[in-house]
This record gives C-alpha cells, structure tokens and sequence, in this order.
C-alpha cells in the first residue's frame, strides 16, 4: 500500500473552507510580511481550474494550493492590488478534522512537500531566487 499522497476531488465544503480560510488570513489588518490586506468583499472565489487538493496518509494531512479571484469592483479600485504577485494564491494545510490554516501567500511553493508538489506536476521554485 502507498503511503504518498493522493489526489482528492474538492468539494463544495473544502471550496468554501478554502475561500474562508484565505479570506480571513488575507483581511487582518496587521497582515503578515507586509502584504497589502484583501477585504473579503474584494473576494469572487476560486479561480476555475487554480485548486489542487491532496491527502498525505503518512502524516494524516490534507494540502490545498488555491488561487483567488478579485470581484469585477475590486478590479477597479485599490483593493485590486492585494491580489498582484500571487497575492492571490494560497497553499493550505490541515491535519485530520482540523481547520485549514494558511502555510503560505505566494507563487512559491516552499511549504509543501516535495511529494506533492510532484503529484501536482508543479514547478519546482526551489531554484527561483524570488523564492528564497
């Protein structure tokens, strides 16, 4: 039996845990690394064909990489520029029944595992000095 990860099909209830999750990380005011805040009204959703979602059995962990739409208003005004240079992607992680936390705001994919970044058939940022 395989103990790497397998490709899961996201549900609307990941989706939408998803979507909280970022939302909420992306709005604090005292926002990490200096990232401009994304109100979640500023928020559309997922990007059709932008989630991947994958359980890793080893370690009892989900990994999720999404990225975001802005609404057409937010286009069109100063909340747009939250979501300039992968502000808008996201790569998620829970353990078990828990809640997903945000590992990471981005284009890098630094805090996933090798393992799935190969399941994913992702570039590997390893090398990118922007990623360092």
């Amino acid at each position: 039996m395989s103990t790497g990860p397998i490709n899961e099909e996201a549900d609307d209830t990941v989706r939408s845990q998803l979507l909280q999750a970022f939302t909420a990380y992306r709005s604090q005011p005292d926002h990490p690394k200096d990232m401009a805040t994304i109100p979640p009204t500023a928020v559309e959703g997922l990007t059709p064909g932008a989630l991947y979602y994958a359980y890793e059995p080893s370690t009892d962990t989900y990994w999720a990489k999404a990225t975001f739409e802005a609404t057409p208003q937010a286009k069109q005004d100063s909340g747009f520029i939250g979501f300039q240079d992968g502000g808008n992607t996201a790569v998620f992680s829970r353990t078990g029944d828990g809640a997903w936390t945000v590992s990471y705001i981005g284009r890098c994919d630094l805090t996933l595992p090798t393992d799935v970044v190969a399941l994913w058939s992702l570039p590997s940022h390893v090398d990118d000095p922007l990623c360092r």
